[in-house]
């Protein structure tokens, strides 16, 4: 039997395979917006949260936050990293 995905991850992954195959974004890009994901999916299973539909306003401006400090136990980043990380949160999450 094959396990299912957490919704999280299915989501993400079904993001990243749209972007790669139908918008025919380069290779570079998606793994710049999978590491992006990854990072996101690791804060929100940090917090207990399993499904996009859980994450409110207050979660994705913890996130922001994070990116600046580092506060979640990894490299902080640019202003310009942070952007396009929350750019590949907001457009995973309308897919």
């Amino acid at each position: 039997m094959v396990a299912e995905k957490a919704p999280i991850t299915a989501t993400v992954s079904a993001y990243l395979a749209h972007i790669a195959v139908e918008r025919g974004l380069s290779p570079h890009t998606v793994a710049a917006y999978r590491r992006d994901l990854e990072r996101y999916c690791s804060f929100l299973t940090d917090r207990g949260a399993n499904d996009l539909a859980e994450v409110d306003e207050a979660t994705i401006s913890a996130f922001a936050a994070a990116l600046r400090t580092g506060n979640d136990k990894r490299t902080t980043l640019a202003e310009s990293s942070v952007s396009r990380t929350l750019a590949a949160v907001r457009r995973a999450a309308a897919k």
